[in-house]
């Protein structure tokens, strides 16, 4: 019971790390810029708090008088010490009294003393040192000059036995006695912002409901994690086209492709004989779907079953950019728009793809249950299996539609990307159309990514969904009239 109450409490810990990490490797420019910011402030609060003050001192010695009394010289120095603390104690109360004032004032000729006047005594001396702070060097150092002039007169008239005598005159003080320092404001300031800087990313973090653990996920799916495909990061490619990570091109034992075939044993352990319509989706774009969708479509083809992969995202089609595909060819768009397809084989192999080569800008007149019912219908009876790759669910309706004519959905989140409730918002359209949801694909994880053979899904796709951000890959416009499977394809493989 006790490591089950613990481990809840270290996996919480670790997530909020989780969450935290983005924002500290992005934020770092902030906790500068508010750390210089912190510093210039400090530096400018202390150099406007910065009062210069200037101290003159003067050294005093105490005798005492110890004339026709035989036997109390060879004492002399003792007792001469003891007067000097004496002295020291006395000085305060002289000071404060308005004899002293007044003496002091008559010998500056002014109404106000401007300076703080201390005195102390030497350790095992019969000296003292009398101090006069001030902020002006000029009146620290002449009230210094008036002390030891007025003082010896007061103090002898107070005690008979002793006598004052200036060992050392005052000093002109030529430099301030608290010289400025700016170091120690400035990098408290400094450090406070960057305190400021991390509380505030910390709180971002918090705010920040993301999708990062199974146990997040728990929340919106009643399903399973069908695979977790790990994030390594991405190597510089060539200049070809193909730049998306492919199963084909990675160590059979590589953690990315032992994900998919992970996925492939649990999608079919799920089908049923008369279920081979597969649907990729998520929430947003860049989460990685069309790649999962590629990928599984390879590892279901490498049983030498037939699979035709359709680019169902019309509005900006992705499937030949991630196989590498250069050749012209007619897909789902082109058929919707009364067009013939042109259904290509990928590399020789029994992967056959139904892919546009540009988007469609106005697709919601074209789309409808019963033209993509009538589609699905006629290409059903020739293929082992049927992947769907489809716009995300949050920005279009077209998600909802493809999921009324699928056998099957797989849902892909990428790892701290979507929000929670964006997420939850788009399963349950899903299930409001009655999509099957087979399960959820927990896309470019960073915990246990230790496979050096990995993807970053750098090639940006720009998405601009609503009003008609379709992109164009450049081809020509290409027909090959003939609905049937099209052998010799020559791909851009990598």
């Amino acid at each position: 019971m006790n490591n089950a109450s613990d481990n809840p409490r270290k996996i919480d810990l670790f997530m909020l790390w989780q969450r935290f990490r983005p924002f500290l490797r992005k934020g770092w420019l902030i906790l500068v810029l508010l750390g210089l910011i912190g510093g210039g402030l400090g530096f400018l609060y202390a150099s406007r708090s910065y009062s210069p003050v200037y101290r003159s001192e003067a050294i005093l010695s105490v005798t005492v008088n110890t004339e026709g009394k035989a036997g109390i010289a060879a004492y002399s120095y003792y007792y001469d010490n003891n007067a000097a603390v004496q002295a020291v104690d006395m000085f305060p109360y002289l000071l404060n009294s308005d004899i002293m004032h007044e003496k002091l004032c008559q010998e500056l000729g002014t109404d106000v003393v401007n300076g703080r006047i201390s005195a102390s005594s030497v350790s095992g001396t019969n000296f003292f040192v009398v101090s006069v702070i001030s902020s002006s060097a000029m009146d620290a150092y002449n009230i210094a000059r008036a002390v030891t002039t007025v003082f010896p007169s007061i103090s002898s008239k107070v005690n008979v036995n002793t006598q004052l005598v200036i060992t050392e005159e005052p000093s002109y003080p030529t430099q301030p006695h608290n010289p400025f320092s700016w170091r120690g404001a400035t990098v408290k300031c400094a450090a406070a912002g960057v305190v400021a800087g991390l509380l505030f990313l910390f709180l971002l973090a918090l705010l920040r409901r993301t999708a990062l653990s199974s146990s997040d996920m728990q929340e919106v799916f009643h399903v399973s994690r069908l695979a977790s495909i790990p994030e390594i990061n991405a190597k510089k490619r060539s200049h070809r086209q193909q730049n998306a990570p492919l199963i084909t091109q990675m160590p059979s034992d590589s953690g990315f492709t032992e994900a998919f075939r992970n996925l492939r044993l649990k999608l079919l352990r799920q089908l049923k004989d008369d279920e081979k319509v597969i649907m990729f989706t998520s929430t947003l774009p860049a989460e990685g779907k069309s790649v999962c969708a590629v990928n599984t479509a390879l590892t279901l083809a490498s049983d030498e079953k037939s699979v035709l992969l359709i680019d169902a995202d019309i509005r900006s089609p992705s499937i030949k950019s991630v196989l590498g595909i250069r050749t012209p060819s007619n897909g789902l768009g082109t058929i919707l728009r009364g067009g013939i397809p042109d259904l290509k084989a990928y590399n020789g192999t029994s992967l056959y793809t139904l892919a546009d080569d540009e988007g469609v800008d106005n697709p919601n007149t074209l789309i409808s249950h019963e033209r993509l019912k009538r589609i699905i219908d006629q290409v059903r009876p020739y293929f082992d299996y049927i992947i769907l790759d489809t716009p995300p669910c949050s920005m279009m309706s077209d998600a909802a539609l493809f999921a009324g004519v699928s056998d099957k959905v797989i849902y892909v989140v990428r790892e701290d990307y979507a929000a929670v409730a964006q997420i939850a918002d788009s399963v349950s359209a899903l299930y409001d159309m009655g999509s099957t949801v087979s399960g959820y694909v927990f896309n470019r994880t960073k915990q246990g990514a230790k496979n050096r053979y990995g993807y970053g899904y750098g090639y940006g796709y720009g998405y601009g969904y609503g009003y008609g951000y379709g992109y164009g890959y450049g081809y020509k416009k290409y027909g090959s009239y003939g609905y049937k499977k099209s052998e010799g394809h020559s791909s851009g493989k990598d």
